[in-house]
C-alpha cells in the first residue's frame, strides 16, 4: 500500500487585504460606442483614456496590494522575537537599532523600534542568538544566551542605560522562556534531552515518536496510537519541519517517515488552544538540525541482546536477541578549497542511522507425532482402528512434511517448541543544506530516506518479508522584503511506500496439490 501526504504552500506573514486564500482578478470593460449625430472630441478620444485608465488602474491596485495590508499566518515551524526597548524608568525609547545575531550561522538581521518602543523579528529559525541595542545617548545593550525553539513568539525587554562613558551593558540568558504571548499550553525537548534521557524507545524502533513519553501531556491508547490532552488520536496532527507526517489511512502518525534522532533539533507538542493554522487540537511539530558555522557530530550506538533477559514461560532457554542501533551525524559549513570558501553563507548537516537486528518468536504447538501421522489415532480414541497406509491422502503426507515432530515431553496443551528468527535491517539517511543569500533571504532544502526490512513470523510456513520506503522532502525559502512584509515559501512531501511478501504463492500451491493427488 502506498500512503502519501504533501503541502504545497506559499505562505506571506503579510498579504493583501481581502485577498488571503481567494483568488482575485481585475476585469475591464468598456462602453459600446452609441450612435450620435455629433460625436464630441472627448468622446472620440474615449478609447485612448480608456487604454490609459487601464494601465493606471493597473498600477493602482499593484500599489494598493503592497500598502494595504494584513497579518496572516501560513504553517509554519519559525518563531519570533519581539520586544520592546525602555529606560531604567520604564519609559519607552523609539528608533532604537536593534540586531539579532545568530550565534550558530553568524548572521544579522536588523530593524528598528518604532514610536512605542517594539520591535520584532519575524521567520526567525530555532537556534542560538544575541540581541544588541544601539541608540545615542545610550549605553548599548547586549542580551546572550537567548534560544528560540519552534513555533515560539519570544518577547523580551531591553533596557537601556544614559551613557556616561563607552560603555556596553551585557546581560546573560537574556531570554525569558515563559510564553506571555498566547494561551498555548506546549512542551519542548531538544535534542540532547531526547537522546540522552532513560528512554528505551531505540530498543525497538529507530523512529522519534518513542521520545514523545518525556511530554506530561501525552497518552497512548490500546493500539498504541498517541493522544494528546485528553483528545483522541484522530485529533493530533504530526509534522517534520512543517510537512505533514499524519498517517491518511488511519488515524495517528506515520511510524517510520521521520529522520534519525540525530538529527532531530528539538520537538514541541502542542495539547491545548493550539493555533487554528494547523487544524487539530493537538500538534506534534519535529524540527530537524541545521549546519552551523563551527563543525560538529557525533557517533553512537545502542547494543542489547538476551545476556540480562528472562526465559519465557515454559521455555528451557533464552530467545536469542541481538540488537544494533548505529550511526553518525555531521554538521558545519560548506567549504571545497580552492573553489569555495564561503563562510556565514552555505551550511550541511548530515546523518546516518542503521540498525540490525535478530530476534526470535517464541512458539508452541501441538503437532501429529510420529504414529498419528502413520495413521494409528488411538492416542484420540482407544477404539479407532489404524488407518491404512494407502488409504492416506498423498496431500496430506505432503503437508506433514511442513509440519515437524514433537520435541517436548510431558506439557499439556504443546509438544513443540520453537524460537523462529525475525530479522529485520533498517537504513537511514537525512541531508540538509541551508544558504543565507543575503542580509533579507536564506533558502534551506532537506531530504529523507529510510528504507526498512522486517520478517514476520508465520506458523510452519516462511515468514513475511516486508517492506517499507520512506522518503521525504522539503524546500523553504524565507524572504525579508521590509520590516512589516515578510514572505516564506515551502513546498514538501512525505511518501511511505509498504509491501508484503510472502514466498509460497497460492496457485502454485494448489497446482503442487493436484499433481500429487
Amino acid at each position: 500500500m502506498n500512503y502519501s501526504r504533501g503541502l504545497f504552500q506559499s505562505d506571506s506573514l503579510v498579504v493583501n487585504q481581502g485577498v488571503c486564500r481567494e483568488e482575485r482578478e481585475a476585469r475591464f470593460y468598456s462602453g459600446r460606442r452609441m450612435k450620435s449625430s455629433r460625436v464630441p472630441k472627448a468622446q472620440r478620444d474615449l478609447p485612448k483614456q480608456l487604454a490609459l485608465s487601464r494601465q493606471m488602474l493597473l498600477i493602482v491596485v499593484f500599489a494598493l496590494s503592497l500598502g494595504a495590508v494584513v497579518p496572516a499566518l501560513g504553517q509554519s515551524t519559525f518563531g519570533s522575537v519581539r520586544g520592546v526597548v525602555q529606560d531604567n524608568t520604564s519609559a519607552v525609547i523609539s528608533d532604537t537599532q536593534v540586531v539579532l545575531h545568530s550565534t550558530d550561522e553568524n548572521t544579522e538581521r536588523t530593524v528598528t523600534a518604532d514610536t512605542s518602543g517594539n520591535f520584532i523579528f519575524e521567520n526567525v529559525k530555532a537556534g542560538k542568538y544575541s540581541l544588541r541595542a544601539h541608540h545615542d545617548g545610550f549605553a548599548d545593550t547586549a542580551l546572550t544566551g537567548i534560544s528560540v525553539e519552534a513555533r515560539q513568539d519570544l518577547r523580551l525587554t531591553v533596557s537601556l542605560n544614559v551613557e556616561a562613558q563607552s560603555t556596553t551593558v551585557e546581560v546573560t540568558s537574556g531570554g525569558d522562556q515563559i510564553n506571555t504571548e498566547n494561551a498555548t499550553l506546549g512542551d519542548s525537548k531538544d535534542n540532547l534531552q531526547m537522546t540522552q534521557l532513560p528512554l528505551n524507545n531505540r530498543a525497538t524502533t529507530t523512529s522519534p515518536l518513542g521520545a514523545l513519553a518525556l511530554s506530561p501531556n501525552v497518552q497512548t491508547d490500546s493500539s498504541g496510537n498517541i493522544a494528546l490532552g485528553g483528545a483522541s488520536s484522530s485529533m493530533v496532527n504530526f509534522s517534520v519541519d512543517g510537512i505533514s507526517t499524519a498517517n491518511v489511512r488511519q488515524n495517528g502518525a506515520l511510524q517510520d517517515a521521520y529522520p534519525s534522532q540525530e538529527g532531530i533539533a528539538a520537538v514541541k507538542v502542542t495539547s491545548f488552544n493550539n493555533s487554528a493554522e494547523f487544524s487539530q487540537i493537538g500538534d506534534v511539530t519535529f524540527t530537524t538540525k541545521n549546519g552551523t558555522n563551527n563543525f560538529h557530530g557525533s557517533v553512537f550506538e545502542y547494543l542489547q541482546n538476551q545476556a540480562l533477559d528472562a526465559t519465557p514461560d515454559g521455555f528451557s532457554s533464552k530467545a536469542p536477541k541481538k540488537f544494533n542501533t548505529f550511526g553518525f551525524s555531521l554538521g558545519g559549513p560548506v567549504t571545497i578549497p580552492h573553489l569555495y570558501g564561503r563562510h556565514d553563507k552555505t551550511f550541511f548537516f548530515v546523518d546516518y542511522e542503521g540498525n540490525r537486528r535478530t530476534t526470535a518468536a517464541a512458539q508452541q504447538f501441538e503437532v501429529p507425532t510420529q504414529a498419528e501421522r502413520n495413521g494409528d489415532l488411538s492416542g484420540f480414541n482407544p477404539s479407532l482402528a489404524p488407518i491404512p497406509a494407502a488409504s492416506i491422502s498423498q496431500t496430506a503426507k505432503a503437508l506433514l512434511t511442513h509440519i515437524p515432530l514433537p520435541n517436548v515431553n510431558g506439557q499439556s496443551g504443546f509438544n513443540y517448541e520453537n524460537f523462529q528468527s525475525t530479522p529485520a535491517r533498517t537504513d537511514g539517511a537525512d541531508l540538509r543544506i541551508d544558504q543565507t543569500i543575503t542580509s533579507k533571504q536564506s533558502a534551506y532544502a532537506r531530504f529523507s530516506r529510510k528504507n526498512i526490512t522486517s520478517d514476520f513470523a508465520n506458523a510452519f510456513l516462511p515468514n513475511d518479508v516486508d517492506s517499507t520506503h520512506n522518503r521525504s522532502f522539503l524546500f523553504s525559502h524565507t524572504y525579508t522584503i521590509t520590516p512589516k512584509l515578510l514572505n516564506e515559501f515551502r513546498y514538501g512531501f512525505t511518501n511511505v511506500t509498504t509491501s508484503v511478501n510472502f514466498p509460497i504463492q497460492g496457485s502454485d500451491a494448489l497446482v503442487s496439490s493436484i499433481l500429487l493427488e
